[in-house]
């Protein structure tokens, strides 16, 4: 058996949750750390502790993660996977310890919060997927203007 995008789900079972969750109606989000300078865009069904989470188990080695912008739609999870796939040249990869083990972010990109937004905002209008507002921070603190590009 293999999923949409040709990973066996019998030797790695995680692959069928993460399918399900690309079909999925909750919230898609921004999340931004200013130490970091990168921003992140996930699913979740609950957003209001999702910073508490990010932070509690210091998603990307990062202990800041603050949300800034979020949406509910029937069609989260899809809206997810987009995004993430539309910033591909945003990339920004940090490792992690979670569980004892060493993890690598694979949300997380190196640009602005406004951009971030844009895309998430762009996906659903190109898609005509309906979705609601649920936060949408404007705090310039997040532009990351002057970005170096980290190696």
């Amino acid at each position: 058996l293999r999923t949409r995008s040709g990973h066996c789900c019998q030797c790695d079972t995680s692959k069928i949750a993460f399918q399900s969750r690309a079909d999925a109606k909750g919230v898609t989000y921004l999340a931004a750390s200013i130490k970091g300078q990168i921003i992140k865009i996930g699913f979740t069904k609950a957003v209001e502790i999702r910073s508490e989470s990010l932070n509690r188990t210091k998603y990307a080695n990062l202990s800041d993660w603050e949300i800034l912008f979020a949406i509910e739609s029937d069609f989260a999870g899809r809206i997810e996977n987009l995004a993430n796939t539309y910033m591909s040249k945003y990339f920004y990869s940090l490792d992690y310890k979670h569980d004892n083990h060493i993890q690598e972010s694979y949300e997380t990109f190196h640009c602005s919060f406004s951009k971030g937004r844009q895309i998430i905002f762009d996906i659903c209008k190109d898609s005509q997927f309906s979705y609601k507002v649920l936060q949408n921070s404007e705090s310039n603190r997040f532009e990351f203007k002057n970005l170096i590009k980290k190696n």
